[in-house]
């Protein structure tokens, strides 16, 4: 009786031509098994013989039905009509098809209407991504567990083989300390900034497009220490600690790898190191008296944390001549700069500027003018450093000129100054191929072999194009959830069939260049991802027809 009400319904309506079936069973799959609450699947039916090949010209109707849930807990595609047509090729697939809005064990049941031994059917898991053990795993491999950080930018390394370019989360104390997304590999790094000294727990999940969680590592522990207590590890003088007068000195001093400037402090001077390795900083210094007890302090800075490190070290110089007293880089008796050169790179549109010293002044003043001969009483920029090597961008594409003087601790300007050198900025900056060539990608919506798409035109220098959707139109990206990445000029896009009313979403695309730099945002497209149309009455009509049938069947039951 249910089966042919339900023929009489179909046939009436014309939704099907009545032929019999060429297959022995269904088969049915879906794209996630367990599936999380609330997560959309795609689900596939196939008609296979009893071979378990696809029956290709397999043409009929199949009903959908969940055993163990009541109708309000799911959805399925095309009010549960599985509507088989010669060009399907005996497989049907709905992406995005399937939702599951209660916890459960469940089963997809795919039964013909008209031979009621031809099915199939799957067991499912439904379950909740709020609880850490329905979850996929995550396993850091850097820091480790109890392990102690010596910077307070935490290098976050770890693994996952699953969920590739998804959002992630880098959770440090329970709050939210970075998040980006992951790659299409399978290990990922990313910082955890501005920690402070002390313990701390670190926790990383991966979550969809509505920010659920999906996967998450355990919690872990470790210790960031006292940066400035990690700087200082050694020194080391040539050719000893007593030396003649006038003789030549060789001070160096090894540090961590985070330090960035060294300053040595003696009889009340100051000397900036020069860095000669990642952790090795050198000064050459000689006496022109004799003393018997030179204190050396020293001064260290790394990721804008400086410490003192007092009497690290004692220097005695005896009277008396020397045979080692060649020329040396610096001389407490004044300051000079001696010489100034510039260089032009183009990567950075900057000019490098690199000198030769006389003494040891605390820090540099950097003049620029456009006028030469009023560089030094009104200077239009000044810029003030202790790096070796300076970058300039000069304001504009005209001539500048540029000069470099010693000062103390307060800026103040000590010593005698360089000469003048002159800076023209180029007017056209050389071409890089590498980079992209357009401001921002402006997208289209079309059918491709019957799936929706987002498509643009490809542009050259673009790497990969990384997708962004939201509710309402933006072009901020901060407001949009990102939902994928693609090294194509198109992405699909989940379409609503069931949609009761027209239905919008919000699309923008970002392309990353192979030089790393990102492309500008357009506004977002409107596109509609849900009918409501001729398909949608006759969505209707089937789903009047799944109510009949299952109401036969109940009352049969």
């Amino acid at each position: 009786m249910k089966k042919l009400l339900t023929l009489c319904l179909l046939t009436i309506f014309g939704l099907n031509t009545l032929v019999f079936a060429s297959a022995d069973r269904f088969i049915v799959e879906i794209s996630s098994n367990p599936l999380m609450l609330n997560e959309a699947a795609d689900l596939t039916i196939k008609a296979v013989d009893k071979n378990g090949d696809v029956s290709k010209s397999f043409v009929g109707d199949a009903l959908l039905e969940i055993k163990g849930l009541d109708e309000g807990s799911y959805t399925l595609p095309n009010g549960g009509i599985v509507n088989f047509t010669a060009s399907d090729q005996g497989i049907k697939k709905f992406f995005k098809g399937i939702i599951f809005k209660k916890t459960a064990n469940a089963t997809i049941m795919a039964e013909d209407i008209l031979d009621e031994n031809l099915v199939g059917k799957l067991d499912v898991e439904i379950k909740d991504p709020m609880n850490a053990w329905t979850l996929k795993k995550i396993i850091i491999t850097s820091p480790v567990e109890g392990g102690t950080e010596s910077n307070s930018n935490v290098n976050i390394l770890w693994s996952s083989k699953e969920l590739p370019n998804s959002p992630l989360q880098i959770l440090i104390d329970g709050s939210l300390n970075a998040s980006s997304s992951t790659n299409a590999q399978w290990e990922f790094s990313l910082y955890a900034n501005n920690l402070s000294k002390g313990n701390h727990t670190l926790v990383i999940q991966i979550n969809n497009a509505d920010w659920s969680i999906l996967a998450k590592s355990d919690e872990l522990n470790f210790t960031v220490s006292d940066l400035a207590d990690e700087m200082y590890k050694s020194i080391q003088i040539d050719p000893g600690t007593t030396a003649a007068e006038g003789e030549k000195i060789t001070i160096t001093v090894n540090t961590s790898p985070a330090v960035t400037t060294a300053e040595l402090t003696l009889l009340g001077n100051s000397y900036f190191m020069e860095k000669i390795k990642s952790w090795v900083f050198e000064k050459k210094l000689k006496f022109n008296a004799a003393n018997e007890d030179i204190q050396i302090d020293a001064k260290l800075t790394a990721d804008g944390n400086t410490k003192s490190y007092p009497n690290i070290e004692h220097l005695k110089i005896t009277s008396g001549t020397s045979t080692n007293i060649e020329s040396v880089d610096a001389d407490t008796s004044g300051i000079k700069i001696t010489s100034i050169k510039s260089v032009f790179d183009p990567t950075t549109k900057k000019y490098m500027i690199s000198r030769t010293v006389e003494g040891a002044p605390a820090r540099y003043l950097v003049l620029l003018s456009s006028d030469k001969g009023t560089i030094k009483e009104n200077p239009q920029l000044i810029q003030t450093t202790t790096e070796k090597n300076i970058l300039v961008t000069p304001p504009s594409n005209t001539t500048y000129y540029l000069q470099v003087m010693g000062a103390d601790e307060n800026s103040n300007p000590v010593g005698i100054a360089s000469t003048i050198v002159t800076l023209t900025a180029p007017g056209e900056y050389p071409a890089n191929t590498d980079t992209c060539k357009v401001s921002a990608i402006f997208l289209t919506n079309a059918m491709i072999a019957g799936k929706n798409y987002l498509t643009w035109t490809k542009q050259s220098g673009v790497e990969r194009y990384v997708v962004y959707q939201s509710s309402t139109p933006w072009s901020d990206l901060s407001q949009m959830t990102k939902i994928g990445e693609t090294v194509d000029n198109k992405f699909e896009f989940a379409y609503d069939s069931t949609a009761t009313e027209p239905v919008y979403r919000y699309y923008s695309i970002q392309g990353v260049c192979n030089d790393g730099k990102l492309t500008d945002v357009a506004n977002s497209t409107k596109v509609q991802v849900g009918p409501w149309n001729i398909a949608l009455y006759i969505s209707m009509i089937i789903w009047f027809s799944y109510m009949s049938y299952l109401l036969i069947k109940k009352q049969e039951a």
